[in-house]
């Protein structure tokens, strides 16, 4: 009897840690669903990254840092359209500083430096 009690309260504890390791399970889990953030993870080859991470680090940026910014510039200016938002980031700099492209006081003359 000794033998059958000791393997009853061994199957206890042993059924009380795993029902405990199964709420841990699911309150981890419940947490990852109500999170704010998102782990991203995904598969490229090494000659695409190797390039591309050639030209981030060359503006002192990292390749996580750049994807992050362009994904936030895609929802900011709804666009994914690298050229577009080159584009509407310069005009913005232009517009904090007049100093930068050019400035035109006649259309006419605008027009011939476009057509040129």
């Amino acid at each position: 009897m000794h033998c059958n009690g000791f393997f009853i309260d061994t199957m206890e504890t042993y059924l009380v840690y795993l029902v405990k390791d199964i709420l841990e399970s699911l309150e981890r889990r419940m947490d990852m669903a109500v999170s704010k953030t998102v782990t991203c993870s995904f598969t490229l080859d090494r000659e695409t990254y190797d390039a591309f991470k050639s030209i981030v680090v060359k503006n002192h940026e990292n390749v996580k840092g750049n994807l992050i910014r362009y994904m936030k510039d895609v929802i900011q200016f709804e666009t994914s359209n690298a050229a577009t938002l080159a584009a509407i980031k310069e005009v913005e700099e232009m517009k904090k500083n007049p100093s930068v492209g050019k400035s035109y006081s006649d259309v006419d003359r605008m027009m011939e430096d476009l057509l040129a």
